[in-house]
């Protein structure tokens, strides 16, 4: 089972500093617009990218708030497997040059082996990595080795993407498993090897734009992959739409990027394209596939931004209450429909502010009698954020 623990957010959008726990399986975020409900899933996205090893895009870089010259993100991770436990955190650093300053740190246990928290590796003071001893573990005494992960080390900066994630470093360290079997050099690649399967196979960030609409290509493997995805949907969608469901229609055979024949197809529903469903059907089938994952599976984390936009009030309250009560993943969703506030228990709310240095909090000392709707609205009326008549000044002002 693998968990997102803890996240902290230093210099990103419009927060300056912020804290969040995991504590239990679901977490809604709510607050009003503009408060960093959808930082927090951009946060996430940017956290999968790079332990894909894959380029951070200049959309990240133009979310460093803009009164600091870099932004630094902290995330915390727990993983049981059998008798193993291990809780993981990796930080980093990023401005408008390179990803930088990267720490991968743990603490281990499996059976009677205990590690206490300790670095693997720290790329902040060394012309590669440190500490030596995990330096030595990882890559060995190869002079080879070495200058290789030098090289790796300065292009990685160049393509703004992570070193310790990098599919170039990783090849050094899998290289070097042909030859070394000791238990501190595999607990290492344990480490290693969990959070990059973790973040390309358990970890999925939705955003709120649904990219469904228009047909795509695809080869064989994926289109037969893509097919079974839609009869899984099937089984549920009715219950959600009357009368809906989804097929895949091939439009013809196209050649791929690397000269493979691929296949043109459309998403259908009831036998008419999918791009004339409403929106509120779109964000429907978009968030679908995610949350039967989560609902099945203890290793799958889905963070949704505007998990509500479209949907009507009372099911998503009931899916809501459904994944809080049932689900076996993790799910973390921001809304703005607040139904839930009075069908589920407050740890699993977490509310935005307008304090940039502490943008996350919760409510606390509620009486269970208490409708969370009701108190949370009202402190909205009293924290007079939302300015009626500044509205309407301003709004008959605008005719000029």
């Amino acid at each position: 089972m693998k968990r997102l623990s803890r996240i902290e957010i230093y210099n990103f959008k419009n927060i300056k500093r912020a804290e969040l726990d995991f504590k239990n399986s679901i977490l809604g975020l709510y607050g009003q617009n503009g408060s960093g409900k959808t930082a927090l899933i951009d946060v996430l996205d940017l956290v999968k990218t790079i332990l894909c090893g894959q380029k951070i895009s200049l959309d990240f870089l133009n979310m460093i708030h803009v009164d600091a010259e870099y932004s630094r993100i902290v995330v915390q991770f727990t993983m049981d497997e059998n008798e193993r436990h291990s809780e993981i955190e990796y930080s980093f650093k990023f401005n408008r040059s390179c990803i930088y300053d990267e720490i991968l740190s743990y603490a281990y246990t499996d059976g009677e082996t205990r590690v206490v928290k300790s670095k693997l590796i720290d790329t902040s003071n060394s012309p590669t990595f440190s500490p030596v001893s995990k330096y030595k573990s990882l890559i060995g005494t190869s002079k080879e080795n070495e200058l290789d992960v030098m090289v790796i080390k300065k292009m990685v900066r160049k393509e703004f993407r992570s070193f310790i994630y990098s599919s170039e470093f990783l090849e050094v360290v899998r290289n070097r498993s042909n030859e070394c079997k000791d238990k501190e050099f595999m607990r290492h690649m344990y480490i290693l090897e969990s959070l990059v399967n973790f973040a390309n196979y358990e970890l999925f960030v939705v955003k709120s734009k649904c990219c469904i609409d228009d047909s795509m290509v695809l080869s064989k493997s994926a289109l037969d992959v893509y097919k079974r995805k839609i009869e899984s949907m099937n089984r549920v969608l009715p219950y959600l739409v009357p009368d809906l469901t989804m097929g895949v229609k091939v439009l013809g055979k196209e050649l791929m990027r690397d000269s493979s024949v691929g296949y043109r197809v459309e998403l259908v529903s009831n036998k008419i394209p999918f791009k004339y469903e409403s929106d509120g059907v779109k964000r429907i089938v978009s968030i679908l596939q995610p949350l039967i994952e989560i609902f099945n599976n203890t290793s799958v984390v889905v963070a949704i931004d505007d998990l509500d936009c479209g949907i009507h009030e009372y099911l998503f309250g009931e899916i809501v209450k459904l994944m809080c009560e049932q689900a076996k993943g993790q799910l973390i969703f921001t809304a703005h429909n607040l139904r839930p506030l009075e069908l589920i228990n407050k740890k699993f709310l977490v509310f935005t502010t307008t304090d940039p240095d502490n943008r996350y909090v919760r409510y606390k000392n509620i009486a269970a009698h208490n409708n969370l709707r009701n108190v949370y609205i009202r402190d909205i009326a009293l924290s007079d954020f939302v300015k009626s008549a500044e509205i309407s000044y301003g709004l008959r002002k605008a005719k000029g």
